[in-house]
């Protein structure tokens, strides 16, 4: 059921509307002649329906209060009534001009001021309602009366603002437009849950999240009083040859043993690849989906196959432990037992195979490079490449780099794929240059002498550390590097905690950006506090 709330709101040719789903007590308009709520009744209940109801209101509204032709309505909901907004945008889009994207709200906690609030970004996924009911973060919700909210990133998810995906509306999605609407949300949520004036907004994310936590802090310092930002690369970087280094670096940690039976596997990989008896082998060791032996000599094959085949691994550094609850499984330690175990005298790749065959789940192994690439060029939301892999795949080849590069798949190989993806000319110019600008936009990683009240946290086994903020260079934007600890990723919280940010870590920070909230402790003292306590990894320079 559906709400309208008052008139419209409509100034400089823009309208607005808010529909909200009634949590109690619905009423409900029966067709006449039927008076209760009987399954046959109901049949009169389905988001088409309500999506008829919106249209029909929208034109009923531009009538009765003789709105011009060219009005322009922004429409926005949170939970299944952000789904009807962006919906609707699809189904009407001449009667909608854009649609706020979906959030979700919980304020069984805030007080009577309601004078705090959190934020969770959403990133290149879809957003959770689990996100603002559970997780750690609750605690200090309850504890300091604040309301907690996550907004889902732009294109994705449900939260869909273009009829398609083509290269041409995905225009709109850049890290600047993310933070607009942002900023437009708070604002939006300061008026609709009646926030008082001097509330303060703490903001958090993880990974590219985390960036856009910080970069909110640094361009919007009147709208967000802290962040936390987890995990997030701050740095945009074309060539990223480091990433893989430094897995290698991490499985020479747990173990030299390990690290050179990781390396004698895929040399063997190498040489099965050479005969023809050999590349059989492969496709079934490791169950490929498409014969090899039509690949051997296509350059982009092989890249596809090495940087697929590759990165299952590295996810194993990344996630290290923890991953949407699974526990004991895909680990370096896990992998490295398997590798090491020679009880059965299985040569090193077969050995290797088994551990790659864990993650496929059952699936085959489709490398491809063709076939990947008109997954990737399919525009219609729905499409299995809809969710975020077209997307993100887009923001790297516009904004960010990130390209994890080796030997076998080198910079070329990503600049082809942005190419092909996207049928633009994306050469290695183009790129360099958006590297460079978002850079200059958000300063990279001198971003932590320019902002205050930002906590930035990076983990030790995070590859992805290498282009964050790890070293406490001033009071006013401390960091914390969490020992032997993987990618802070998880289901926990808002915070992205796994057991390692839970206790003192995930203390240290709420502690720091409360006793910031705090009216009676100035900034200085609660970064003096921080520091004195030992809240960091790394000295102050």
């Amino acid at each position: 059921m559906l709400k309208f709330t008052g008139v419209p709101s409509c100034m400089n040719h823009k309208c607005y509307l808010r529909c909200r789903e009634i949590p109690s007590k619905r009423t409900v308009t029966i067709p006449a002649g039927n008076g209760d709520l009987s399954t046959e009744n109901l049949v009169y209940l389905t988001s088409q329906q309500a999506l008829s109801d919106l249209a029909f209101f929208i034109e009923g509204m531009n009538q009765k209060h003789n709105l011009t032709h060219d009005v322009k309505w922004i429409v926005f909901g949170g939970s299944y009534a952000g789904n009807l907004a962006a919906w609707l945008r699809l189904k009407y889009p001449h009667l909608v001009h854009g649609a706020m994207s979906r959030y979700f709200v919980n304020d069984e906690f805030a007080g009577g001021n309601r004078n705090l609030a959190f934020l969770q970004i959403g990133g290149e996924n879809e957003a959770s309602s689990s996100w603002v009911t559970g997780g750690s973060w609750i605690t200090y919700a309850r504890q300091y009366k604040a309301i907690l909210f996550e907004l889902e990133h732009r294109y994705y998810g449900n939260s869909h603002p273009t009829v398609d995906l083509s290269t041409e509306n995905l225009v709109y999605l850049t890290s600047q437009q993310a933070l607009g609407d942002l900023a437009f949300f708070i604002e939006t949520m300061n008026r609709q849950y009646n926030l008082t004036p001097d509330v303060k907004w703490i903001v958090f994310g993880c990974s590219y999240p985390g960036n856009l936590a910080a970069w909110m802090r640094l361009k919007h310092p009147d709208l967000v009083h802290g962040t936390v930002s987890t995990s997030a690369p701050l740095l945009a970087k074309l060539d990223f040859p480091e990433y893989l280094e430094d897995v290698a670096a991490s499985f020479r940690a747990s173990s030299q043993t390990c690290i050179n039976a990781l390396q004698q596997s895929f040399d063997q990989v190498q040489v099965l690849l050479q005969t023809v008896a050999g590349q059989k082998n492969l496709n079934q060791l490791f169950h490929l989906c498409e014969d090899i032996s039509l690949s051997v000599n296509n350059p982009l094959d092989m890249s596809n196959f090495f940087r697929k085949l590759i990165m299952v691994f590295a996810d194993m550094i990344q996630y290290n432990k923890k991953l949407w609850g699974l526990q004991n499984i895909t680990t370096v330690d896990w992998l490295c037992g398997i590798l090491l175990d020679q009880s059965n005298n299985e040569p090193a790749i077969n050995r290797l195979a088994n551990a790659f065959n864990v993650n496929q789940n059952g699936n085959c192994f489709s490398y491809k490079y063709d076939i990947e690439i008109s997954e990737f060029t399919n525009t219609a939301w729905g499409s299995l490449r809809s969710f975020g892999d077209r997307q993100w795949a887009y923001q790297t080849c516009t904004e960010f780099g990130y390209f994890q590069t080796s030997a076998q798949f080198p910079l070329s190989f990503f600049i082809q794929r942005c190419q092909d993806i996207f049928k633009s000319p994306y050469n290695k110019m183009f790129l360099d240059q958006a590297i460079n600008r978002t850079n200059a936009f958000y300063g990279g990683l001198s971003i932590v002498n320019k902002v205050s009240n930002v906590v930035f946290v990076q983990g030790t086994l995070d590859p992805w550390r290498l282009l964050g903020i790890t070293k406490s260079l001033n009071y006013k934007a401390p960091a914390i590097l969490t020992k032997d600890y993987e990618k802070i990723l998880g289901k926990e919280m808002a915070v992205c905690e796994t057991e390692e940010v839970k206790g003192d870590h995930l203390s240290m920070v709420f502690d720091y950006l409360m006793t910031l909230y705090d009216q009676s402790t100035t900034s200085i003292e609660a970064e003096r506090a921080f520091f004195a306590n030992g809240y960091m990894c790394s000295s102050v320079q």
